[in-house]
């Protein structure tokens, strides 16, 4: 009756269960609806952390939510850190890239006090702080 296949109006229906800032990318034409259903089988807060990796790095694919729902579906919940990893190891070839630091070549940084959780978020915070120097060079 209105032009639109069952499976569109589906699709309508679902987004309505978006963060609203996730549903104006999808008004504004800058995230496509398969992604953006796929966001919606996810809680609240994780539509949070997705929405601002999008701000962030750019509009997702539809397989890398579905790898976020998986990981949620299989441990409960997701955190921020492992969220971009999963979002990058699901880039386009680059699921295989993956670098290894062994303890000993940690052991000059890192006491034994510190948990491997511990170690990759310090890690992942003195990345964001080297970008974030590239990135006011740059500028300059």
């Amino acid at each position: 009756m209105v032009g639109e296949s069952r499976n569109q109006v589906y699709r309508y229906m679902r987004i309505t269960e978006l963060l609203p800032e996730i549903l104006d990318m999808v008004d504004a034409g800058k995230l496509p609806m398969v992604p953006a259903v796929e966001i919606t089988y996810l809680d609240k807060p994780v539509q949070e952390l997705i929405y601002k990796y999008m701000q962030e790095y750019g509009i997702l694919k539809s397989y890398q939510v579905t790898a976020v729902r998986k990981y949620v579906e299989d441990n409960g919940s997701i955190t921020e850190l492992k969220l971009k990893r999963l979002f990058e190891e699901h880039m386009t070839g680059r699921a295989n890239r993956k670098v290894v630091l062994t303890d000993k070549k940690l052991k000059d940084y890192f006491s034994s006090n510190y948990s491997p959780e511990d170690m990759e978020k310090i890690i992942y915070q003195l990345l964001e702080q080297w970008k974030a120097e590239k990135e006011n060079k740059s500028n300059e």
